[in-house]
């Protein structure tokens, strides 16, 4: 397309690297092409993992740029690709959460630091009209930031979770650390072009807190890119299912972010209301909970209720939901401005969503969509009347107490075709 404007993606990470936020950039890379807009990607390298058939038949051409790293410590997993549980700290780790809490936005700053002649010339041979940067990790947004000056071109920031306003920190941060992470979050929100932010709750907070004109920032959510995965449902891929238990899924591994807590408070009160139903209930999960998590449900008692599979092949993922009796959209009580990613596959599934999460707005989104059904995670009686109503459904062979159909015309305006389509509406408004 010779009229096609270059937009530099900056995504620390990207695929083929299975962390939280690589699918993001990669599902607007594959269809700006197709909007004016030819994309190329700057990332950090990384080897263990391989892209799906699909995946590489979605990337096509697009030209990928990747900083070598002497040392990836986000790569957790053994050779069989089960997580690695740490049973105690060794003094590289004791040292690591030091530097952690201490590195201003973070640790991968010093590998954007090392790398900054050979990122200026492999930009500056880029040539990009416009760039865009996600995070986190926040290092990304600082990079943009420097990059858009040093070429002045229009930049774009992407926040895919509250930074310096985010009501839960992974990480722990010094007084000096946590001081220059809200100098730079100040800056990036000053000289970005245009934010974007993944719900409407982050959005409005960081519009309020640092007095943005509205027209400054805009939500465009997480997607799914249909694309991506087969369709089917085949429960034989899946080890230790029994149709005959309510088998509820949660697409995900429980962690900090995403505990295991309200689960357990759930089944504790469901144990103690209607005993004879806490033994028909399965909750299904891939890979080994963390250390927390793994303690929380031995020490409740609830070690047959819980079901953890071995991580799968991202084409699968469809597959594995519709095998599902209920879809598990949960996250921490204290994360009530993001909107889980999984909610956005989860929509595109056959099965209904079970959603307890804090933030309105996805119970508004799953409402819309005739998806399933919401509670705030407060509301522990009435979820589990709900799960015993449902034990009781499919036992007697009747219909779960959830919405019939899902309403598919209102979720296909959730693809990451229509999210594009919106990204290069911005682009347009800052190239012209």
């Amino acid at each position: 397309m010779s009229d096609s404007k270059k937009v530099l993606l900056i995504a620390p990470y990207f695929i083929p690297r299975r962390r939280v936020g690589s699918l993001r950039p990669f599902k607007f890379a594959i269809h700006l092409l197709s909007l004016g807009y030819t994309p190329v990607i700057l990332t950090i390298g990384h080897q263990p993992d391989h892209l799906t058939p699909k995946e590489r038949k979605m990337l096509g051409s697009i030209e990928i740029l990747s900083i070598k790293s002497p040392l990836d410590r986000t790569s957790k997993t053994n050779k069989k690709g089960k997580n690695k549980e740490k049973t105690e700290y060794s003094l590289v780790e004791i040292i690591s959460s030091w530097v952690d809490r201490h590195c201003p936005i973070d640790t991968w700053i010093f590998l954007f630091v090392l790398r900054w002649g050979w990122i200026k010339r492999v930009v500056n041979l880029t040539k990009p009209d416009l760039i865009m940067a996600s995070g986190d990790p926040w290092s990304g947004l600082w990079l943009g930031e420097k990059l858009s000056k040093k070429f002045n071109v229009p930049f774009v920031a992407d926040f895919r979770d509250p930074w310096t306003l985010g009501t839960l920190r992974l990480r722990e941060r010094s007084k000096f650390s946590a001081g220059i992470d809200k100098i730079v979050e100040r800056r990036v929100i000053k000289k970005a072009d245009r934010l974007i932010f993944t719900s409407n709750q982050t959005n409005k907070l960081y519009t309020e807190t640092y007095q943005m004109p509205s027209i400054k920032s805009t939500t465009i959510y997480n997607s799914f890119e249909p694309g991506l995965m087969k369709n089917s449902s085949d429960s034989s891929i899946l080890s230790n299912w029994d149709d005959s238990k309510l088998n509820i899924l949660f697409l995900g591994r429980f962690r900090r972010l995403s505990s295991t807590s309200l689960i357990v408070e759930i089944l504790n009160h469901i144990q103690f209301s209607d005993p004879g139903t806490i033994h028909q209930i399965r909750v299904h999960s891939f890979g080994m909970p963390d250390k927390v998590e793994t303690e929380r449900i031995d020490e409740a008692g609830f070690n047959l209720s819980f079901i953890f599979h071995d991580p799968f092949d991202p084409e699968e993922a469809l597959s594995i939901m519709n095998c599902a009796d209920l879809l598990l959209l949960s996250t921490s009580r204290e994360r009530f401005n993001i909107i889980p990613s999984k909610l956005w596959d989860y929509l595109f599934s056959e099965v209904p969503i079970l959603s307890i999460v804090p933030n309105p707005e996805v119970g508004e989104i799953i409402n819309e969509t005739n998806a399933g059904v919401h509670f705030s995670p407060n509301k522990v009686v009435e979820i589990s009347e709900f799960i015993i109503q449902a034990v009781r459904a499919k036992r007697s062979g009747l219909d779960l107490p959830v919405p019939n159909k899902k309403n598919m015309s209102t979720i296909r305006e959730f693809t990451s075709k229509a999210a594009t389509v919106k990204l290069a509406t911005i682009f347009d408004e800052l190239m012209n």
